[in-house]
């Protein structure tokens, strides 16, 4: 009787346990390298351009700058098609390097800062 007790509520927990469904943790801030991927457009910068480093945050308003870097006129990069809500272009480069927790922009108030590049 014992035995058969014993079989039968572990029977039942497994059978719980393989139909509960799985809690996904969703993740406490957004990621800079999905922005950093609408960087796109290959271009070069027509003069000194400030680039603003920015640490994202639980939502697009929450994102921070936390420093920013002066890039030379000349510089090959890729920026996004369009101006965030936040106001900027987000780029990227060899020495603008993205990772889960920050990406680059350039404010939008930055007039002719670029051309196509060949």
């Amino acid at each position: 009787m014992k035995i058969n007790h014993i079989i039968t509520s572990t029977a039942v927990l497994a059978l719980l346990t393989l139909s509960a469904p799985t809690v996904t943790q969703a993740s406490s801030y957004l990621s800079g390298k999905s922005y950093a991927s609408q960087a796109t457009h290959y271009v070069k910068t027509t003069k000194r351009v400030k680039v603003y480093r920015i640490h994202t945050g639980k939502y697009e308003a929450a994102n921070r700058i936390s420093s920013h870097k002066i890039i030379k006129k000349g510089t090959r990069l890729y920026r996004s098609s369009n101006i965030m809500s936040t106001g900027g272009w987000i780029v990227k480069s060899g020495s603008l390097k993205h990772s889960h927790r920050y990406f680059y922009m350039v404010p939008s108030g930055t007039k002719h800062w670029y051309k196509a590049a060949r």
